[in-house]
């Protein structure tokens, strides 16, 4: 994507379509002992990032996120299959 934008920034003089496409992630976030956030995307095996905040963390992995599917594209892979997501409840 970044490629695309610089395209068109250098050739202002024509119109650029990126075809840009919005998907949405699940995202587990969990407090760090120490402090912050750890946070991770279960549907991109590798793909987490971390903050002192939620805010931080969840702008970290917006950014890891995107990293990760430009990545994929260069390499020529197909996204992974979205993971299943279920809850269980148990006595406690």
């Amino acid at each position: 994507m970044l490629g695309k934008i610089q395209h068109c920034i250098r050739e202002a003089n024509t119109r650029c379509s990126l075809d840009i496409v919005t998907r949405e992630f699940d995202v587990i976030l969990e407090p760090e002992a120490s402090g912050g956030y750890s946070v991770y995307v279960p549907s991109l095996p590798g793909c987490f990032s971390q903050g002192e905040t939620v805010e931080d963390a969840l702008a970290g992995i917006t950014e890891a996120i995107q990293l990760y599917l430009e990545t994929l594209a260069e390499q020529g892979n197909p996204l992974p299959p979205a993971a299943l997501h279920e809850r269980v409840s148990v006595a406690a």
